[in-house]
């Protein structure tokens, strides 16, 4: 068994509809190199506010905030794609949440994810941010603990 993992940026809202159509598409691409079988993991800054549980089967009901229009094509990704947003499935207090602090704002936001195929679901034992981290950027560290 192979564990795969593809480290993405999305771009931002203010990109026009054909870079992130393309972005997509990309993924998509990199996607179909990976065996079914095997563990998949997804991670990086998809800057996208995908916030509290709603219908879909993608989100856990511990996300950040309200979803914006990049979190709801992420979720309708993730559904058609059998993905699980990770971080936004483990109850962790507000500072574990939050990946990104707008510099000169105090409003923090969720937008860097974990995602996993929902058949290895039960393989996520934890997902979240460590606020701590001196790593020089204005995204925190997001961590995730797997039994595979």
């Amino acid at each position: 068994m192979d564990l795969n993992i593809i480290l993405v940026y999305v771009p931002t809202s203010t990109s026009s509809e054909e870079e992130i159509k393309t972005f997509y598409e990309e993924l998509e691409k990199a996607m179909s190199e990976c065996t079914s079988q095997d563990p998949l993991i997804i991670m990086g800054d998809f800057n996208a506010k995908v916030g509290h549980h709603g219908n879909e089967k993608a989100v856990g009901k511990h996300g950040l905030g309200i979803k914006n229009e990049q979190g709801e094509q992420l979720v309708t990704w993730c559904d058609e794609h059998g993905l699980i947003i990770g971080n936004t499935c483990f109850e962790q207090p507000a500072r574990r949440k939050w990946t990104w602090k707008q510099p000169g704002y105090n409003a923090r936001n969720q937008i860097d994810f974990i995602l996993v195929k929902e058949r290895f679901r039960n393989a996520l034992l934890s997902a979240k941010s460590y606020p701590g981290a001196d790593c020089y950027s204005d995204h925190i560290p997001v961590i995730a603990k797997f039994r595979l």
